[in-house]
């Protein structure tokens, strides 16, 4: 979850930094698009997982 996190963040981020002397990484249109649909897949995936541990068999 904190992959997606992360680049939720780089991807919002992106929508402010584009044209200006702090986009040092070097961040386009095409670059906020692929980060936010990768924050929307990876935040759904990881919110969607169970969060009990497994058991364990005892033998």
């Amino acid at each position: 979850m904190r992959v997606g996190g992360v680049y939720l963040l780089v991807g919002i981020l992106g929508l402010f930094l584009v044209g200006s002397s702090l986009n040092i990484i070097a961040l386009n249109g095409a670059d906020n698009v692929l980060h936010l649909a990768s924050a929307v897949v990876l935040l759904g995936v990881g919110l969607s997982q169970d969060r009990v541990p497994a058991r364990t068999a005892h033998a």
